[in-house]
């Protein structure tokens, strides 16, 4: 019986020492408002300030300092995250871009680009240069026309347009191989005295209107060549040695409303006599019948200009 009550009261000590020493520890606990369960235990914080309707939202300025990168006071950079209804670099999805702010300006100090300067040679693609420059205007292109001026000019210069009229003689023409000209004739030229009162512009559509008598005017001419020769070279035997010298001449002739020919003039002409008669014998055979209207339009006169080279 002894040793039963000493046990039991060993334990009842037990029991009330542990009581005292968990009093002691709320007691201490509730004295300094410690938190141990995640709230606080101060008498000024109750449960009723976690409730939904009383939380308390962010201003919007703080958000936005927040949102912005680099703006003043803002707090964290990384966490930026652009605002594209407020950001105006930043287009709205399906929105055009302006290419034009993208272009890359020059300085405005350099000098503007010349439109007649000639292009310098690019950068090399696939290990080969390109070389691109703008037409000039050479002085056998300035005569591209179906007029001449003797005063303005020494001789008739070659002619794109022309080229084309000279083509279609040559093939409507056949000739022996044995004819000196057709092998020494390096060149033959016919041009046209610009008739007075006309306009520009009625003479350019004049020279389409009349084309077909043009290129019965150059084959005229290379006919006439051919033939003459033919026709004066037992006369003249010294003609195809001085064939093979150079030779420059320009005749000019005078035409009436019909295109009968009036005067033949020899304006620049050979030191060869046997050269200088051929070229005038020739030119005694070029009627022109049926001219332009527009050529004896203010006067019932025309003048034609017919040149030879050979070399």
């Amino acid at each position: 019986m002894v040793k039963d009550k000493g046990f039991k009261l060993s334990i009842s000590l037990s029991l009330v020492v542990a009581i005292l020493i968990h009093l002691a520890v709320l007691l201490f606990v509730k004295k300094n408002g410690i938190n141990l369960s995640g709230f606080s235990l101060n008498s000024n914080h109750s449960l009723k300030s976690f409730r939904l309707d009383e939380i308390k939202l962010i201003p919007k300025d703080e958000v936005e300092k927040f949102r912005k990168v680099g703006v003043q006071n803002g707090i964290k950079r990384e966490f930026y995250h652009p605002d594209p209804m407020k950001d105006s670099h930043s287009p709205l999805p399906g929105s055009s871009l302006d290419f034009e702010k993208l272009r890359p300006q020059l300085p405005k100090n350099l000098p503007a680009p010349s439109a007649t300067a000639p292009l310098k040679t690019q950068k090399p693609i696939n290990n080969q240069s390109i070389q691109l420059k703008t037409p000039t205007n050479t002085a056998e292109e300035s005569s591209s026309h179906f007029y001449f001026n003797p005063k303005k000019e020494k001789k008739i210069l070659p002619s794109r347009e022309q080229d084309l009229l000279k083509q279609e003689a040559y093939k409507n023409i056949s000739t022996s191989s044995s004819n000196a000209v057709a092998n020494r004739l390096s060149n033959f030229e016919i041009r046209y005295e610009r008739p007075e009162g006309v306009s520009e512009d009625q003479l350019n559509s004049d020279e389409k209107a009349y084309y077909a008598f043009f290129k019965r005017s150059y084959a005229s001419y290379l006919s006439k060549l051919y033939a003459t020769y033919e026709k004066i070279k037992i006369d003249r035997p010294g003609l195809d040695r001085d064939l093979l010298d150079k030779h420059l001449l320009i005749g000019k002739i005078d035409y009436d409303e019909n295109g009968n020919i009036v005067t033949v003039k020899i304006l620049k002409s050979s030191q060869s006599d046997d050269i200088h008669y051929f070229f005038e014998e020739t030119l005694k055979q070029l009627n022109l019948p049926n001219p332009p209207k527009s050529f004896v339009k203010s006067k019932k006169t025309f003048s034609t200009y017919y040149q030879i080279q050979i070399n």
